[in-house]
């Protein structure tokens, strides 16, 4: 069952400089991210998302990672609810920036499936 959640502000930018093609939502998704950080190390983490499009999301991660690298994203499901699908999808991270002693990162969906559960807008 898909949710339509009517945020308030959708339009991010007004510049027509603005690359974004697809509106993000700022909704917070408890997520688990795993793959091979920079150093080669295989990592996975939890933590949440900042914002979502139906095309990637950015959050805040501790493992360094760079611009190109595959990750895997997994929704956690709430401690009430007793399993997820337990599907994660792959994801490719767009870019990535020191911030708050480690990473912000933003990554774009390489599978097609819908990830967040919910109807975007429309762009214009």
């Amino acid at each position: 069952m898909e949710t339509y959640i009517k945020p308030l502000v959708l339009e991010i930018a007004t510049s027509p400089y603005e690359r974004r093609r697809r509106k993000r939502l700022f909704l917070s998704f408890p997520v688990e991210i795993s793959g091979v950080d920079k150093h080669g190390r295989k990592f996975m983490e939890r933590t949440k998302t900042e914002d979502i499009s139906d095309a990637g999301c950015r959050m805040h991660i501790k493992s360094p990672l760079r611009s190109g690298d595959f990750v895997d994203i997994q929704l956690v499901p709430p401690p009430a609810v007793r399993s997820a699908d337990g599907n994660s999808m792959r994801f490719q991270i767009v870019w990535v920036q020191p911030e708050n002693g480690g990473w912000a990162i933003g990554a774009k969906k390489v599978d097609k499936e819908k990830m967040w559960k919910v109807t975007f807008p429309h762009s214009r």
